[in-house]
């Protein structure tokens, strides 16, 4: 999974994403999640946790240094996606959310996240078709 951080800034050749700056900066500013670098964006997301606590409660915690552990197995999507929203429900009480490299990776990973949905791959790109929206599967029942 990959983001850019800072974004790549569109105003520097508005309108053409091949220029030689844009490419200079999609290439400096690229971000990989990897086993190496877990640990890092392990230690923003914390960072990025406690200042919007501190804000929100008025204090000043020093929080633990974090080590990234790994989990096995296969992350569940729906998991994933409902732990961004807990975290980002938490972490953007605060004014430096808006923008933040934390915000920037939930958005990336959110979107990882869809991509690895059930039926997400085999879904239709563009709506052509009505019937794309109904459900080939029988309905659950009751929500």
């Amino acid at each position: 999974m990959a983001w850019y951080w800072p974004p790549v800034e569109a105003a520097s050749d508005r309108g053409n994403w091949t220029s030689a700056e844009q490419l200079r900066q999609a290439r400096d500013r690229r971000r990989i999640l990897t086993r190496t670098t877990a640990g890092r964006i392990g230690a923003v997301l914390l960072n990025e946790n406690a200042r919007s606590v501190d804000h929100r409660y008025d204090a000043d915690e020093i929080e633990a240094p974090y080590l990234f552990t790994e989990l096995p197995g296969r992350a569940d999507p729906v998991v994933i996606l409902k732990a961004i929203a807990f975290y980002t429900y938490h972490s953007s009480e605060h004014t430096g959310w808006t923008g933040s490299e934390a915000e920037t990776f939930c958005t990336a990973l959110r979107h990882r996240a869809i991509q690895a949905l059930p039926g997400y791959d085999t879904a239709p790109w563009g709506i052509e078709d009505h019937a794309a929206f109904r459900s080939p599967s029988p309905d659950p029942g009751p929500r």
